[in-house]
């Protein structure tokens, strides 16, 4: 399984972490906007042989058709809504056919509603 989660920080790195030492997942691909949170993750990922070939540097770098599921661990509503609907790289967009996205973080019921269409 491929895994790919983002946020990782303190919640979502524990996270990405316990993926990354378990013997379902064969990569897992730690994605931020700290690069240096995603260096070290990408080199600790590296280093148990569960990383990508190479260090992501955007979301479309993060996700690719091999991906399974994403895994959303950020601080709020507003950083959900960016990645999964705004711009060009966005999980609605990047995601294959048939993954999972696996939300974690506190959002309104109001947002949860809106993903009813989808």
């Amino acid at each position: 399984m491929n895994v790919v989660v983002v946020g990782i920080g303190a919640m979502g790195g524990g996270m990405a972490r316990a993926l990354m030492e378990s013997d379902v997942t064969k990569v897992v691909v730690g994605y931020d906007k700290s690069t240096e949170a995603v260096e070290r993750f990408f080199d600790d990922a590296r280093k148990l042989g569960k990383s990508p070939l190479t260090r992501p540097q955007s979301l479309g770098d993060s996700v690719t058709e091999s991906t399974n599921i994403c895994v959303i661990s950020l601080v709020n509503e507003a950083q959900c809504q960016e990645v999964c609907f705004s711009g060009e790289e966005n999980l609605l967009r990047l995601m294959p056919k048939g993954s999972c996205v696996v939300l974690t973080s506190t959002v309104t019921g109001t947002w949860y509603v809106l993903l009813d269409w989808i």
